[in-house]
């Protein structure tokens, strides 16, 4: 069994329609889309929060977030 462990996947402005066509060629590139079929088990880090909600909790550092539309 082969297992695939990658980290900080993030839906952004720039890669959203391509998360949301379910395009993970594209989105991963030819040689990653490679080690992707070639694995039995998939674990990305979803990198950010899904949520509509604009307004960030009160912390340090940007708010990040990708939109719960379309995914």
């Amino acid at each position: 069994m082969q297992l695939l462990i990658a980290g900080d996947l993030v839906p952004t402005k720039s890669n959203l329609e391509l998360f949301n066509a379910g395009d993970a060629k594209s989105l991963l590139g030819q040689e990653l889309y490679s080690l992707w079929n070639s694995a039995d088990i998939r674990i990305f880090n979803l990198e950010v929060p899904l949520t509509d909600k604009e307004e960030p909790i009160p912390k340090c550092g940007p708010n990040l977030i990708a939109p719960l539309q379309g995914l």
